[in-house]
């Protein structure tokens, strides 16, 4: 009768211990396409800056064709950010339970209407969408970013933060 329960016990632990990430190739799989996508953004967005700088110039030194050459490329480039119609409400506010899988880190947070993300009712971040992807960034963690997917799935999202961290954030209500 131990064993019996023995084995039950084991039988329970690991079917509720967590599974294994992934393979060492498909995490560094995933670790390279986070990697590759963060670069693409960070280039696009100083190619825009630098675009949006000249074309103010540009603009001052009445070169009409250089600033309609201008427009033209920052009309090519992806949007920066896609907001929801005024009358929309996105479907990711409120208040979910946060879960880093590398670090085990649990919070409970809140996307906010205003665009602010929040632990404990504190200002923690902001948030914007981009494309198809929620990002999260921190106020006062050097530039760090949590990416999370849209649109919501079974009330998950899942993600990555910079560091390749897997994160998933459950809706709490």
């Amino acid at each position: 009768m131990k064993r019996l329960h023995f084995l039950f016990s084991f039988a329970a632990i690991f079917m509720t211990a967590p599974l294994p990430a992934a393979t060492d190739s498909a995490q560094e799989f995933e670790q390279l396409t986070l990697e590759r996508d963060q670069a693409i953004a960070a280039a696009s967005d100083r190619y825009r800056a630098a675009l949006e700088n000249l074309q103010q110039r540009a603009t001052a030194a009445d070169d009409s064709d250089t600033v309609t050459r201008i427009q033209q490329a920052l009309a090519k480039l992806a949007p920066k950010a896609v907001e929801p119609a005024p009358d929309t409400k996105p479907e990711f506010l409120g208040t979910w339970k946060f879960y880093n899988h590398a670090d085990r880190h649990r919070a409970l947070v809140e996307l906010n209407g205003d665009k602010t993300y929040s632990e404990k009712g504190q200002r923690i971040g902001s948030w914007e969408v981009v494309e198809k992807q929620l990002i999260i960034s921190y106020d006062h963690m050097d530039g760090n970013q949590d990416r999370y997917n849209l649109p919501v799935r079974d009330n998950k999202l899942g993600g990555r933060n910079k560091i390749g961290h897997t994160l998933t954030l459950t809706r709490a209500n």
